[in-house]
């Protein structure tokens, strides 16, 4: 959509400026998370970093248990194995409350619980998609949606 200010005789640039700040704020749909330990903007949206939060603390409280989910991958090194692991837990946690939506999983998202650097977690990531483990599946956003493989 372009963005145009409102017809008039004059240019007024803090009315400009108003205007485009106001369409920019209406038209903003997704959040930007900032990552503490690397300082870098991330598009993920709010609501499913939400939800996974809420499942993993009713996890952490002993509320809610996750359905057993095993990747199909054999022999990984550990890096990835840690990576495998995680997305387990988070396709279970999601299980155990009837969701079987692809999942988004932020490289960002998950480095500070799984120790390793973002990058690290991307190679993993792929990995993991190139052996068939997960799969990943079509966004309208910029986050990576993945879903479990099939054996």
């Amino acid at each position: 959509m372009a963005w145009a200010v409102p017809f008039s005789d004059e240019f007024d640039p803090e009315r400009a400026a108003r205007f485009y700040s106001e369409q920019r704020r209406c038209h903003k749909n997704k959040n930007e998370t900032k990552n503490e330990n690397q300082g870098q903007q991330q598009d993920i949206e709010s609501w499913e970093v939400d939800e996974m939060e809420g499942l993993l603390a009713d996890y952490e409280r002993g509320a809610l248990q996750p359905r057993p989910v095993k990747l199909p991958a054999n022999d990984l090194p550990p890096a990835v194995r840690r990576v495998a692991d995680n997305l387990e837990l988070l396709f279970g946690l999601r299980a155990a409350v009837m969701d079987d939506r692809p999942m988004a999983y932020a490289c960002r998202w998950r480095t500070k619980q799984l120790g390793l650097n973002y990058r690290t977690v991307h190679r993993c990531l792929a990995a993991l998609t190139e052996c068939g483990a997960i799969v990943k599946c079509e966004s309208a956003s910029l986050t990576s949606m993945y879903r479990p493989g099939s054996d």
